[in-house]
């Protein structure tokens, strides 16, 4: 009776196998998530333009925001819809707005584990999955990302979301699966352009494996589901074509695809957008040797946001374990869309002289896969030492006493990483960041703020005052401030010196420096003050009668 009420019992889901395992994972992401949005010195230059792009959403109509911005809207949209209780609840502050979007990133880093585990599960198996989906979340560079005010987080959910859907959809040909995996392929591409790239690729898988015994399938199923895949794709990223008439607004795309003139645009072209860290290089007129400049670039970031072992460990599973990688042949769908993202940044590094570890986000997730497997193999030797146990139980890739071994080695390898992980996001801006809070104390109404990293601008609290004109007397006397970050490069050095001392022999006085306690020559930050001149920065006056505002002294150095 016992025996056959055993044989009745349903069996375990998956979320009663995998449970512990995704309970750990989950635990560990929060714990660190929460460490690093707690201790953030300044939010990304990035994440000031998505927070810009969210607070347009209050004064303009959603199709003009979009045509203003070159950046794709789902990550600002998000970032708005959660700022509303947000600034409802404690203000309309600058560190509200951040926290907004830090949030996002947050809870898409927390759904990226999942996708990442479910993935490495049904490609390899939960061990693969776990140890893949920790190693991205913990690795210094990925793992500050996923913590900052920036899009990375969503975008990679919405992808990796997208491509565990479709491994599925063709294991099982449901329809159902396709029109969801194309769903989030158009939401991906709503938040990066990049995200259009999981379309091409499973295209590109779907009909190689017509070609491939033993896994050809009928033209009909595959038309279908490719039709499907395809349509619902249109749909999700319809509206984003729909209210700007075009695929993509931001240049660096249009370089890529060959649209814009064939002039190289620096990384610094975009104040707020611009690239916080990337192998920046020489153009060169020899297309071989831009190409070579291009590839060292790409390896060099890959490399870099792999801790350097990592893609050390990557590349001997590609070549030491390519049966085992190969085992679902969902990998191929993977390799796929890896080597289309990798040419894509070839394209563009060729374009434009440089690569930016945002760019490589996604292959460095794809690739903590072959890492895991690679510190497998390397510790196979354990079995043959061990009394049995030499074969892995069903379900696993490999035996429990590698499994231990491999975890050791991982483990050690995390800690070395959660060291560098953990350090106060953007610490070295301490100085922009107590600049901003000097400034949102000292201006005035009609005050400009210039600065070249656009920090103390955010932090003064001025991003909330753009659009906004305010009337100001014929006799108003509002001050132009200047923020100026001295640098230790020698070329952008010689630059701003240059600046300040052309500052020096206008009416500009020094007002601010940071740290406090040192010398000005010595300072970081500096900020110079002077009278914001009408022909230069103009603004409303009144038409009637005035009231002359007196400013008084400057405000003196602190």
């Amino acid at each position: 009776m016992d025996g056959q009420s055993s044989l009745q019992r349903p069996a375990p889901s998956w979320l009663d196998r995998d449970g512990p395992w995704l309970a750990l994972l989950l635990i560990i992401v929060v714990a660190l998530r929460s460490w690093l949005v707690v201790n953030t010195e300044v939010t990304a230059r990035d994440s000031i333009g998505f927070i810009r792009y969210a607070l347009s959403f209050d004064r303009l109509p959603w199709s003009e925001a979009l045509l203003k911005q070159h950046q794709h809207p789902g990550y600002p949209a998000i970032v708005w819809v959660v700022s509303k209780p947000m600034r409802a609840l404690f203000g309309e502050t600058p560190d509200t707005l951040r926290l907004s979007a830090q949030i996002v990133s947050f809870v898409a880093s927390l759904f990226l584990a999942f996708v990442m585990f479910r993935l490495g599960k049904l490609l390899w198996d939960r061990y693969v999955g776990f140890f893949a989906a920790l190693l991205f979340q913990c690795f210094p560079i990925s793992g500050h990302h996923l913590s900052d005010g920036v899009s990375d987080g969503l975008f990679l959910v919405l992808a990796f979301a997208a491509l565990l859907t479709l491994v599925r959809a063709h294991q099982s040909a449901a329809l159902t699966l396709y029109a969801w995996g194309g769903a989030l392929i158009g939401l991906s591409y709503l938040t990066r352009p990049e995200g259009l790239l999981v379309l091409p690729a499973v295209w590109i898988f779907l009909l190689g494996l017509q070609f491939a015994k033993g896994y050809t399938k009928s033209w009909r199923e595959i038309g279908a589901g490719l039709g499907t895949l395809t349509l619902s794709c249109a749909l999700a990223g319809a509206p984003y074509y729909l209210a700007t008439g075009t695929i993509t607004q931001k240049p660096s795309a249009w370089h890529t695809i060959d649209k814009l003139a064939a002039e190289p645009v620096q990384a610094s072209g975009a104040p707020l957008f611009a690239t916080l860290f990337a192998a920046n290089f020489a153009p060169s007129a020899d297309l071989q040797e831009q190409f070579q400049r291009t590839l060292r670039a790409l390896v060099l970031e890959l490399m870099q946001a792999l801790n350097y072992v990592g893609g050390l460990l990557a590349l001997w599973a590609l070549v030491f374990c390519r049966k085992t990688l190969t085992r679902h042949i969902g990998f191929a769908l993977l390799a796929t869309y890896f080597t289309i993202h990798a040419a894509i940044l070839v394209k563009l590094g060729l374009k434009v002289n440089y690569v930016s570890d945002r760019h490589v986000m996604a292959l460095v997730a794809t690739a903590c896969y072959p890492c895991v497997i690679a510190v497998c193999h390397l510790c196979t030797p354990c079995a043959w030492w061990a009394k049995g146990g030499a074969a892995p139980a069903v379900g696993w890739l490999f035996p429990k006493i590698v499994q231990r071994a491999a975890a050791f080695w991982l483990i050690v390898a995390l800690g070395v990483c959660v060291g560098k992980t953990v350090t106060r996001l953007h610490a070295n801006r301490a100085g922009n960041h107590q600049a901003g809070l000097w400034l949102a104390q000292k201006v005035q109404t009609g005050d400009i703020i210039d600065d070249d990293h656009n920090w103390s601008h955010f932090y003064a609290g001025l991003v909330f005052e753009e659009g906004r004109e305010p009337v100001l007397s014929a006799h108003a006397a509002p001050l132009r401030y200047v923020v100026m970050t001295r640098s230790k490069e020698d070329g952008v050095r010689e630059k701003r010196e240059t600046h300040e001392e052309s500052l020096k022999r206008t009416s500009a006085q020094l007002v601010y420096h940071w740290p406090p306690g040192a010398e000005p020559a010595a300072a970081r930050v500096v900020v110079y003050a002077m009278p914001r001149q009408f022909e230069t920065h103009p603004w409303k006056k009144e038409t009637g009668m005035f009231h002359p505002v007196s400013r008084g002294s400057l405000p003196a150095d602190e």
